[in-house]
């Protein structure tokens, strides 16, 4: 049977509908847990057979149409001259040392899809990067800047010094995802959580245009690209001009509205909330429907939520929603 995730990346049709659940391999899987019980967040990133492993585990327990890498977005950072800490299961750590002159550039997502390639055949596995003010905002800051205020701050003040690092940071994530896609990416998704908090003038003015320059890398190199963000109703014009293959939209827009904004030139993923998958299958079903009644056509489309997995989620609501989604063409036929 073909799969459904790849039919409607390549073709926008299926013989029903995908689904994938950002966050995907977490704590909230007691296998995951259990490999976690003997590795650090940076070891397990670092151990390409066992990362690959954890990024296959939804596969196998979810039933899900495909893998997402298992690594984090901040490790490009070590490319840069800092190093990336996990305290126990908190919020990474970054501080700056002194850079190594010898080094090489090293993609250990490239690594994990890599490796996964060779015990997983073609299944699709998704790479994935973060977008370059969301990792700036940790090299900045030395740790998470919820709504990104101190970067906001620095961008109000005209502070040169920031856009002198996009542009850096622009260039490693585009030597990132080479590799990725190299190694057998099917798709890259670019995380940028934060984008919505940004001020309108800076993304139409400058930062769509380096979207719009790593965009074009991804379509150069013969993949596709995933844009997800949060809060960016406002920016849909704007989403236009970046170009991306498929938009993940968060849960505050309806799937419907964005097709018909968007039309079939854009595949659109999403957005069931986090906060309600983790409340249990009942709710989660009656709205997982309730996004797929509304939906204006079914093709160019793909289920997931609306951010990551929440760690308090139940395995079984979310084995249960993928399984929902995958009757809901036989349903209605």
């Amino acid at each position: 049977m073909a799969n459904k995730f790849k039919g409607v990346l390549r073709s926008g049709q299926a013989d029903g509908i995908p689904v994938w659940f950002m966050r995907q391999a977490g704590r909230y899987m007691k296998s995951y847990s259990s490999i976690r019980e003997n590795y650090s967040m940076n070891q397990l990133c670092k151990d390409y057979t066992m990362a690959a492993r954890v990024s296959y585990l939804p596969v196998e327990e979810l039933g899900v149409d495909a893998a997402i890498v298992f690594s984090d977005i901040l490790l490009i950072l070590e490319n840069m001259g800092y190093s990336v800490d996990y305290p126990g299961n908190g919020s990474p750590i970054v501080s700056k040392t002194e850079p190594d002159v010898d080094q090489k550039f090293k993609s250990h997502a490239a690594g994990v899809i890599e490796k996964f390639r060779q015990i997983h055949g073609d299944f699709p596995i998704i790479g994935f990067t973060g977008a370059p003010l969301t990792i700036l905002s940790y090299a900045m800051n030395g740790r998470s800047d919820p709504e990104l205020m101190a970067t906001r701050k620095a961008i109000a003040a005209d502070d040169k010094d920031v856009k002198g690092q996009i542009e850096i940071l622009k260039e490693y994530l585009i030597m990132d995802i080479r590799e990725q896609i190299r190694a057998g990416a099917e798709a890259i998704q670019i995380f940028d959580s934060w984008l919505g908090f940004l001020p309108y003038s800076f993304v139409r003015d400058y930062y769509s245009g380096i979207l719009q320059e790593i965009t074009s890398e991804i379509h150069s190199a013969g993949s596709k690209l995933i844009l997800f963000s949060t809060g960016t109703h406002h920016l849909w014009e704007i989403f236009r001009e970046i170009n991306p293959d498929a938009l993940s939209i968060d849960w505050r827009s309806e799937i419907c509205h964005a097709q018909e904004y968007f039309g079939k030139d854009m595949i659109i993923q999403g957005n069931l909330d986090p906060a309600i998958a983790a409340s249990g299958l009942g709710l989660s079903l009656m709205q997982t429907r309730k996004i797929l009644q509304n939906l204006k056509w079914n093709e160019n489309y793909i289920f997931n939520l609306g951010h990551g997995v929440l760690p308090e989620t139940d395995q079984a609501t979310l084995k249960g929603i993928a399984e929902e989604v995958h009757a809901w063409k036989i349903k209605n036929e």
